[in-house]
């Protein structure tokens, strides 16, 4: 896996062009999940000079600030790219192993037995944080691979379950707006 932080650029709330790119704070990351009704834009020139921050399907986002610990996934459910504020670690794991293994590091990360071993971990200063170095250096217990196979199957049915949801929601707003006649849509 690769680790990358994020950059902050100039954003706005408003999608304003259909190429605008979702750009994600601190803010917008959950446990497992990432709120996409708070998600602020970025013009697509904007990410392009961001490119070491970008983000793609099955990347993992971790907030190793102010959130620190809370750990999602991008599954580019409104859009195929993304990028992420300096606050946030993007984890990509590799190819091969995509699949099979980001939902489980998901579930790991977001677990109690990791949240305390990043305590352990933290840059104590007037707002802690968790240098990118010494997540690399956090240990991943070691499971078989059935196991790995079994919580990953589950972890992507509540995914696909969540992506119909937002899928549904994203529908139904469109309904309304159009029905209503509202220019304001985020």
């Amino acid at each position: 896996a690769t680790l990358t932080s994020g950059t902050t650029p100039e954003h706005t709330d408003e999608k304003v062009n259909n190429t605008d790119v979702c750009f994600i704070k601190t803010a917008d990351i959950s446990r497992f999940g990432i709120n996409y009704q708070t998600t602020s834009f970025i013009n697509q020139d904007t990410h392009q000079n961001q490119k070491r921050s970008t983000v793609e399907t099955g990347d993992i986002l971790f907030c190793n600030t102010g959130k620190i610990g809370f750990t999602a996934m991008f599954n580019g459910i409104l859009t195929h790219q993304g990028n992420i504020t300096q606050n946030i670690v993007r984890i990509r794991v590799n190819e091969n192993f995509k699949n099979k293994y980001s939902l489980f590091l998901l579930l790991y990360f977001n677990s109690k037995f990791c949240q305390e071993e990043i305590n352990s971990l933290l840059t104590q200063t007037s707002q802690p944080y968790l240098n990118m170095g010494y997540l690399a250096t956090l240990k991943l217990p070691k499971f078989s691979k059935k196991f790995i196979d079994k919580v990953s199957e589950k972890l992507k049915t509540i995914y696909d379950y969540d992506k119909q949801a937002i899928e549904l929601i994203e529908q139904a707003k469109t309904y309304f707006i159009e029905k209503l006649s509202i220019q304001n849509n985020k």
